[in-house]
Parts: structure tokens; C-alpha cells; sequence
């Protein structure tokens, strides 16, 4: 994975991933980060498998860090949350519980939308549960009841989006290699979405000219599989969805705006296609 910033984006990052193994390059892919769009980041740079970013936000100066590395877990968790900015509500804020609320005054300030949520090894809240709160101010974050001795996981949410690319049917060309085919018609039936250990997500499509269509998939399906409410499960499965439009005129994404983690293994698309022409 590489980085690039922009001058006319100062709050994004450009992310350029590639994949070689021993046949050659597999992948190669851009993706943007978008922060918010008061901060402006200064420099970006590895150390190890951790990103290190200076950002600055309004009068303060920051560093933030961003682990990259594949398959790590929050401290006593046994998963990864999607948060930015994340801090352990005990260890990493001021805590005052005043007999009715519980105040958490966070080391910064922000407008983003905040999210609580309670970590593994919290005794009496079930892990990955998210807690409802309240921000008098921009940098505290106050819970009903006592929560000074949880397990509290506090950061900003953020919205992860992936877009497909327009599917073509592809056929092999005389002199050589594979190219896109467009002497037809391609009409999109359904798309299946395979998942690994996820807890939530949205699959949505939006045809040329109508609304968009969703199916959310929030990790467990009531009446088919067994388990106890309130508490975390990811899945592994396969999600499908109706498209029903020209493969030119379907907009189709994934959109992940949980703190539950959220990974995607493959793809595949039904279609019907219809030639109006044929080379020779």
C-alpha cells in the first residue's frame, strides 16, 4: 500500500494498493480516505505496519496513527472496531459520575457523530454492544448510570463505501488478450456478495432514473439461526441481491457505517446478454 496527499484535497488521502505474487501483479486499485473537511493533513508516513498522519484541526496539532496491520484486534477485544480517533473511555479520558450520569471528557475536541461501544472484556455488558449517549459540549461524551469501571470504547464513526465498476461481459481478442465486450446487451440480474466475519453492512443498487434499492445485513437472521440476543456475532456467508437493470445504468455499492468489522471476500454477477453483432 501507498500514499498520496493532494494540495487541492488537503483532507484526503489517496491510497494506491497492489498485490504481486509469482505470476505477476493481481491487483492494483485507487481508494480515497476523505477526512473531515476541516482538517488538513501535513505528512503521512510508515513506520513498521502503522500509518502516521500530522493533522491539523482548527488551532491544535495532532498525530494520529492508523494500524494497518492484517488481522489485529483492539486491546482486550477480540475484534477490530471501525472508529477514528479511538480512546479508552477509563485510561485515555477524564471520568466524573455525578450519581446520575457518567461524564467522559475526551483528550480532543470535534463536531464528527461519536459512538460508544463496549469491548471484550467488559463483566457485565456484552462485547460489541453500542451505548447511548449524550454530547453536552465538543469534547464530552455523558452515559446514564455509572459506567467508571466498563469496558468503553469511544471514537468518531465513519463511513466506508465501495462502488463497482461498470460489469462487462468480456471475450478474447484476435490478436491476443481479453477486452470488454460491448457489441450487446448486458442486463444485470442479481448480484451475490460473499462475507467473512461481519457485522454489518448495506448492499445497495440504484438503476438510471429510480431510487435506491438496500438490503442490510446486520449479522443474524431471526428464526434461522440460533444465538443470544444483545450479544456480538459476525457471520460468513453470502448475501444476494435483485438488480434488474442495464449493466450501464446500475450503480451498485457497498456501504459500511458500523463499528462492527466488515470484510468481503468475492463477488459474482447473473446477467443475460444479448449479441447484435458478431465478429469475424
Amino acid at each position: 500500500v501507498s500514499m498520496g496527499l493532494s494540495e487541492s484535497e488537503p483532507n484526503a488521502l489517496w491510497v494506491y494498493a497492489f498485490f504481486f505474487n509469482s505470476e505477476g501483479k493481481l491487483q492494483s486499485a485507487w481508494s480515497k480516505w476523505a477526512f473531515s473537511t476541516e482538517d488538513k493533513i501535513l505528512s503521512a508516513s510508515f513506520i513498521e505496519s502503522s500509518l502516521y498522519l500530522i493533522v491539523v484541526r482548527g488551532s491544535k496539532t495532532y498525530i494520529d496513527v492508523v494500524s494497518l496491520e492484517s488481522g489485529a484486534v483492539d486491546t482486550g477485544s477480540s475484534i477490530s472496531f471501525r472508529l477514528d480517533r479511538g480512546v479508552d473511555a477509563v485510561e485515555d479520558c477524564a471520568v466524573v459520575y455525578d450519581g446520575t450520569y457518567t461524564d467522559f471528557t475526551l483528550p480532543y475536541d470535534t463536531l464528527a457523530e461519536l459512538v460508544v461501544v463496549v469491548r471484550g472484556d467488559d463483566e457485565t455488558y456484552a462485547e460489541g454492544l453500542i451505548v447511548p449517549h449524550q454530547c453536552p459540549d465538543t469534547s464530552t461524551v455523558r452515559l446514564t448510570g455509572d459506567w467508571t469501571g466498563s469496558c468503553l470504547l469511544i471514537g468518531q464513526k465513519f463511513t466506508a463505501r465501495y462502488r463497482f465498476s461498470t460489469f462487462y461481459m468480456r471475450s478474447s481478442e484476435a490478436g491476443g488478450g481479453v477486452g470488454a465486450s460491448a457489441n450487446g446487451r448486458l442486463q444485470l440480474r442479481y448480484l451475490a456478495l460473499d462475507y467473512a466475519q461481519t457485522g454489518f453492512f448495506r448492499l445497495r443498487s440504484k438503476p438510471r432514473g429510480r431510487d435506491w434499492n438496500e438490503k442490510v445485513f446486520s449479522g443474524r437472521t431471526l428464526g434461522v439461526e440460533s444465538g443470544t440476543l444483545g450479544e456480538l456475532h459476525l457471520a460468513t456467508g453470502r448475501s444476494r441481491m435483485a438488480i434488474m437493470s442495464r449493466n450501464t445504468d446500475a450503480t451498485i455499492e457497498i456501504v459500511c457505517d458500523s463499528p462492527l468489522p466488515a470484510s468481503f471476500t468475492s463477488a459474482e454477477w447473473e446477467a443475460t446478454y444479448v449479441t447484435r453483432a458478431r465478429k469475424f
